[in-house]
């Protein structure tokens, strides 16, 4: 069967080709082949597995930003704090490029938080979520276990359980 050379090739190019098939043999081929439907496989799971643990963590972020805004209801009723929903784009994870849901909690004296998803897979935690006022940032962290908990802004504050109290607390720390 004679073979066309691809287009740009010269005749001395499919010469050299020719060689170099001949000199590798059909086991070489065969060989190469393999390895690289194995690296394929490889990188087909880990998108897979990329995308799982994506949609987990944005699952997570969904769940938490309905938290905030239910815990900054009365602050909103009262017209002391305004919510607006964002999205922010997260380029630098282990789990890909994604937008991310973040909200924008704007309070008087023209104070704005941000809450905002970080990124995944962070040492010991599932992924992180900043929240951030000025200079100040406090730390929402989804742990291994699933279970979301706070570091506020202070210098000497640990990771502890997030809920209500806990998120006020560190919120009246950042805004001070």
């Amino acid at each position: 069967m004679e073979r066309t050379p691809p287009s740009g090739f010269e005749a001395s190019d499919e010469a050299t080709l020719n060689v170099a098939r001949e000199a590798a043999g059909p086991d070489a081929s065969a060989s190469l082949l393999e390895r690289l439907r194995d690296l394929k496989r490889k990188d087909d799971e880990n998108e897979v597995e990329s995308t799982a643990a994506r949609t987990r963590w944005l699952e997570s972020v969904d769940m938490l930003m309905r938290a905030v805004r239910a815990w900054m209801l009365p602050a909103v009723q009262e017209g002391l704090a305004r919510l607006d929903m964002a999205t922010v784009h997260v380029d630098q994870d282990d789990v890909g490029a994604y937008d991310a849901p973040a909200l924008k909690i704007a309070l008087p004296g023209a104070r704005i938080v941000w809450v905002r998803p970080v990124g995944t897979l962070r040492v010991g935690a599932q992924g992180i979520v900043d929240v951030v006022c000025g200079s100040s940032r406090a730390l929402l962290v989804l742990n291994r276990a699933g279970v979301w908990k706070i570091r506020s802004a202070g210098p000497a504050s640990t990771l502890v359980l997030l809920d209500g109290h806990t998120f006020a607390r560190a919120l009246g720390e950042l805004i001070l």
